[in-house]
């Protein structure tokens, strides 16, 4: 396990950010693409529902990704015996 006290502090918060930044680039592309595919197919009702549960799914993601960072960090820590 990677000791996160000693090295350069610019290059430990990059590693952390470069994974965050992607994830959220992902989350901005599934949602320009389903605001293209809806709005060019389903109409103008169905498109002010995708962006009134935007929100909601944005918000459910990052209250989510608190627990699953924790976990994933000390996770590798504790032995399963």
């Amino acid at each position: 396990m990677k000791d996160l006290t000693k090295g350069k502090i610019s290059t430990l918060i990059l590693g952390f950010a470069i994974p965050v930044f992607l994830g959220n680039l992902l989350q901005l592309t599934y949602s320009l693409a389903d605001t293209r595919i809806v709005g060019s197919f389903l109409g103008e009702r169905s498109l002010a529902a995708v962006g009134a549960t935007t929100t909601i799914s944005n918000l459910i993601v990052g209250f989510l990704l608190g627990p699953v960072s924790y976990t994933h960090l000390t996770l590798p820590t504790k032995r399963i015996v």
